[in-house]
């Protein structure tokens, strides 16, 4: 369990760190590209790091989800029925606007 914990912390970090220095650009599509370039890697290395990515991120995608739903589960002994209509159609709305905020950069 704990090689999991690990193994998961260490995959948020690397695609945080990713993120944060390779999606500056407006080419987010080449930033994989521009990463290998910069780390001079090699294609098997290419190869390595972007099942690496894909990995990390499919788990960091999995935890996103399990944590949203045990939040709502806690939420819900918490809050009455009104709240958690309330609290569900806030999110929705926030959900929203951050799509539409990324539908718009890129349009750019």
């Amino acid at each position: 369990m704990s090689y999991k914990i690990n193994t998961l912390v260490i995959g948020l970090i690397l695609i945080s760190l990713t993120s944060l220095s390779f999606a500056s650009g407006p080419n987010k599509e080449n930033r994989g590209q521009r990463m290998a370039q910069e780390l001079n890697l090699t294609a098997e290395q290419q190869t390595q790091v972007q099942e690496i990515m894909k990995e990390q991120k499919s788990a960091a995608e999995t935890w996103r989800s399990s944590h949203h739903e045990q939040t709502r589960e806690k939420l819900s002994q918490v809050l009455n029925q009104e709240q958690l209509a309330k609290f569900d159609a806030k999110k929705k709305q926030h959900k929203e606007k951050r799509m539409m905020r990324k539908k718009n950069r890129s349009c750019r």
